[in-house]
């Protein structure tokens, strides 16, 4: 459960640093290196996005693929 809620934090900041690297760019003048790394702040996201699926498939699959169900 943990796990879940990491990749989540994770995600959630990778995807914020990204989508307001423009913006904050705009408005205060700093930042220029959010800009020249919002790329792989996106890629990074998308990356732990897929892992936080991967752990909810693992939540609710292995434990019916194991005989114990979800009781």
């Amino acid at each position: 459960m943990n796990a879940l809620r990491v990749s989540a934090r994770l995600a959630f900041i990778a995807f914020l640093l990204a989508y307001v690297a423009r913006p904050w760019h705009k408005l205060t003048g700093r930042g220029r290196w959010l800009i020249l790394y919002r790329r792989y702040f996106g890629l990074a996201a998308a990356l732990v996005h897929t892992v936080h699926f991967a752990y909810i498939v693992a939540l609710f699959a292995l434990p019916v693929y194991l005989g114990h169900g979800l009781e």
